[in-house]
């Protein structure tokens, strides 16, 4: 006896049950994926963040120098502790993920500007710097002042300037740890895109203050005002990883009122 095949219906039938559990399956799967790379980049933040508190315990409590800086003479008080490097005969504090490498096994040549200049942007020798999300990364400008630059370096992530830096005349703590009052809310590190602000092609990494008592709110009020935009909203789907001073790592709504709880100058002293 012939046993009964499945009719034309009910094929039909099976595709569409199966087409219905995929369309209902696929976005969920889509949002796991996402929140996968945001718990990954949240522990690369947290990792350089670590790398950075074991930065202050060698170099007496200061962390490097980064940004827009007054006096990286190494004779001056900002940099007599800090990791140098050889620039044609001058000597120069360490750009800010170079210096922070040391602590995550990562070798960065400090002979000569080449040298130093091919290994900062070595994709797999940089491979914690980089966001899981991005699919290229791109390279940013962490150290520079009157005339002089560090090589770029290759990062997903932007650091807080006004705790870095030592701009005359703005308020920076010149890596002083001792001048964070708020290190839970304190950003050191974030989710971040280059900002040319000029169009000069020189992108900066930094998230800069021009204010005392500033906010994460403050940058976004200025791209909301048409400046350079560099907080990313599209790579973690309207979230963003910080790193905290005090060394825990969190994700972030970018949100007004979220933004306004990550502290770039607001609290130093």
């Amino acid at each position: 006896m012939r046993q009964r095949g499945f009719t034309l219906i009910e094929l039909l039938v099976v595709v569409a049950i199966i087409a219905l559990l995929i369309a209902i399956l696929l976005p969920a799967l889509g949002k796991a994926r996402m929140t996968a790379k945001l718990i990954a980049c949240a522990a690369h933040n947290r990792e350089i963040g670590m790398a950075s508190n074991l930065h202050l315990i060698e170099h007496r409590q200061r962390y490097p120098l980064a940004g827009q800086i007054s006096d990286y003479s190494i004779k001056g008080s900002a940099t007599r502790y800090l990791r140098q490097w050889d620039d044609a005969g001058g000597r120069y504090p360490l750009a800010l993920y170079a210096a922070l490498g040391q602590y995550m096994n990562i070798t960065i040549r400090t002979d000569s500007r080449a040298n130093m200049q091919t290994d900062v942007q070595d994709a797999e020798r940089m491979a914690v710097y980089a966001c899981p999300a991005q699919a290229e990364v791109a390279t940013g400008l962490t150290l520079a002042s009157s005339g002089w630059h560090a090589p770029f370096e290759r990062t997903s992530y932007g650091f807080n300037e006004a705790v870095f830096g030592s701009e005359a005349g703005q308020l920076r703590v010149r890596g002083e740890a001792s001048r964070i009052k708020l290190p839970s809310s304190t950003m050191l590190f974030a989710d971040s895109k280059p900002r040319d602000d000029d169009g000069s092609g020189v992108n900066w990494v930094a998230y800069f203050n021009k204010s005392d008592d500033t906010t994460m709110l403050n940058v976004w009020q200025n791209v909301l005002a048409g400046q350079a935009n560099q907080i990313d909203e599209e790579r973690h789907d309207g979230m963003m990883s910080v790193t905290y001073a005090d060394g825990h790592a969190a994700g972030i709504r970018i949100t007004p009122t979220e933004l306004d709880s990550v502290y770039l100058s607001k609290g130093l002293k």
